[in-house]
C-alpha cells in the first residue's frame, strides 16, 4: 500500500476503531505484515473509542483463538494470555490488532527460533518473538517508503516536459518525501526506545544492524553499556578514536 494511500486510511481510524468487533474480524483476515501494516487502527485509537477493558478482552480472544494452532501443552494459559494482551496495549499501543494476528499465525508456524520453545510456551518467549516481528515489520515499513520514492520520482521524470508545472511538483514531492522521513525517523526512534530495555545481547547486535542511524546507535551503545554488554568493545571503539584525534 502507498504511503499517501495509508495516511488516508489513518485518517479515519478513529471511526473505524469504534467498531471494535468489526475491527477484529478484519484483523483475522490478514496473512502478511504489508496487510498488517495496512491497518489503520492502532490499539491506541481503539482503547480511546471503546476503553482499556475492551480492547485487553478482545486482544485476549484473539490470542486465545491462536492457541488453537499450538500443540497440546505448548500454548499459553489462560492468566499468560491475559497478562500478554495487557502488556501489548501498555507497551505497544501503536501497533495494531492486525500485526497481533500475524503476529500469532507466524509464531504457531515456527517462524521465529524454529518454533522451539524449550516447553510450553510463556509470555518472556512470546514478547522475544514479538520484538523480531516488529524489527521485520519495521523493514518493511522501510521497502515502503523506498518504494513509494521510487514511484514518486517516476512521476516526476514523467512530467518534466511541462515547465509550468515542474518546479511546483517537484516541490511538493520533496516536501513530501522529508516529511515522510521525518515521521518514519520518528517512529522509528519510539519503537527502539521501548524495545531496548528488553533487549537480550544478540538482540542489541541484530538492532545494531537494523537501525544504522546515528541517534539510534547511540541509544542502542547506551542500553548496552547499562546492560553491562559489549563494554571491551565500546572502550576499544573509544581508544581508538581518542588515539585519531590525537595523532
Amino acid at each position: 500500500m502507498q504511503t499517501s494511500q495509508l495516511a488516508s486510511r489513518r485518517s479515519s481510524a478513529p471511526s473505524l476503531a469504534s467498531d471494535i468487533r468489526a475491527v477484529v474480524e478484519q484483523a483475522h483476515r490478514c496473512r502478511s505484515v504489508a496487510q498488517a501494516i495496512a491497518d489503520p487502527c492502532t490499539l491506541r485509537v481503539i482503547e480511546k473509542a471503546n476503553g482499556t477493558a475492551a480492547v485487553v478482552t478482545h486482544t485476549s480472544a484473539v490470542i486465545t483463538r491462536a492457541m488453537g494452532y499450538f500443540a497440546a501443552g505448548k500454548a499459553l494459559n489462560p492468566l499468560q494470555v491475559t497478562l500478554l494482551a495487557e502488556t501489548l496495549l501498555e507497551e505497544y499501543p501503536h501497533e495494531t490488532m492486525s500485526d497481533v494476528v500475524v503476529f500469532l499465525r507466524r509464531a504457531a508456524m515456527g517462524g521465529f527460533d524454529d518454533g522451539k520453545t524449550y516447553g510450553a510456551l510463556d509470555v518472556p518467549t512470546a514478547m522475544r518473538w514479538w520484538r523480531r516481528y516488529l524489527a521485520e515489520k519495521a523493514e518493511a515499513l522501510e521497502s515502503t517508503a523506498k518504494a513509494d520514492d521510487a514511484a514518486a520520482d517516476q512521476v516526476g521524470r514523467s512530467i518534466l516536459s511541462l515547465p509550468r508545472v515542474q518546479e511546483a511538483v517537484e516541490a511538493m514531492s520533496m516536501k513530501a518525501r522529508e516529511e515522510r522521513r521525518k515521521s518514519d525517523a520518528i517512529a522509528r526512534m519510539e519503537r527502539l526506545k521501548v524495545q531496548l530495555p528488553k533487549m537480550t545481547k544478540e538482540e542489541l547486535r541484530m538492532a545494531w544492524k537494523l537501525y544504522p542511524g546515528a541517534a539510534e546507535r547511540a541509544l542502542i551503545q547506551a542500553q548496552a553499556a547499562r546492560s553491562g554488554y559489549f563494554t571491551d568493545e565500546i572502550k576499544a571503539a573509544q581508544e581508538a578514536l581518542d588515539k585519531a584525534a590525537g595523532a
